[in-house]
């Protein structure tokens, strides 16, 4: 035997800051048999995990019916505890791939969670009431969310403008990962960009160097919060808190 139940409260009245005092509650909930919609979307399986304090992009493939070619609005309504999503993403119209980017706070609870993404027509019917739009939703696919494989811990490094220069890391590994990792560096300053090939590092690594270029254009400063971001097969994530100084030219 299976027992259940519905209830929906609808505020009957609204107050200041949104504080409703009276509710109308719903027992019974309407549904409805429609025309199918006029697109359906997909997420493909994640092939690495999203760990904590890391950044995944989770590929999403539009599937158009008949004619329909606008444009279509997607946003996560359902995520893991501490685990953030992007602003809305928007697929251009007649666009049938897109990415959808998640990053895990540091204190994202490990485990496998079923996610999926809502999408909608991006325009043409009443947003406000949600009338005239098709609601769909993906398939629900696992993420899984690890500790970090490793942490980054990154020297000030000094450059002048116009100059090339180093900045280097140590690397405490705390699990271990299979194969090569590349490593590339966020949050720079404009006019200072790093310089390929990109190092890479296996779980044995203890250091590694990142080569930068600064040029005239960036601005005399310290420049802080520099991390590092690490991808390869299994691992995507971000560690690290480096400070690059830019000095002026010397003469």
């Amino acid at each position: 035997p299976f027992t259940s139940s519905f209830i929906q409260n609808v505020p009957a009245t609204n107050r200041r800051g949104d504080f409703a005092m009276q509710f109308t509650p719903l027992h019974q909930v309407a549904l409805a048999v429609v025309a199918e919609p006029p697109f359906t979307i997909t997420a493909e399986q994640p092939e690495s995990s999203l760990a904590q304090k890391g950044q995944l992009k989770l590929r999403l493939t539009v599937h158009r019916r008949s004619d329909f070619k606008g444009a279509i609005y997607c946003e996560a309504d359902w995520l893991p505890v501490n685990v953030n999503k992007q602003s809305p993403l928007i697929i251009p119209a007649d666009a049938t791939t897109a990415e959808y980017l998640l990053e895990a706070q540091n204190i994202a609870q490990p485990g496998t969670f079923p996610i999926s993404i809502t999408a909608r027509e991006n325009e043409g019917y009443n947003i406000t009431y949600g009338t005239g739009f098709h609601y769909v939703s993906t398939p629900f696919v696992d993420l899984d969310i690890t500790e970090p494989f490793l942490e980054i811990e990154m020297e000030r490094a000094a450059i002048e403008r116009g100059k090339k220069g180093t900045l280097t890391a140590t690397i405490e590994h705390l699990r271990p990962f299979e194969g090569t990792a590349s490593l590339t560096l966020g949050n720079l300053p404009s006019g200072v960009s790093q310089i390929k090939p990109f190092p890479e590092i296996t779980s044995t690594d203890k250091k590694v160097t990142f080569h930068l270029n600064v040029t005239t254009d960036c601005l005399v400063n310290q420049y802080k919060n520099i991390y590092g971001k690490i991808s390869g097969p299994g691992i995507n994530q971000q560690s690290g808190n480096g400070t690059l100084r830019v000095d002026p030219i010397r003469k």
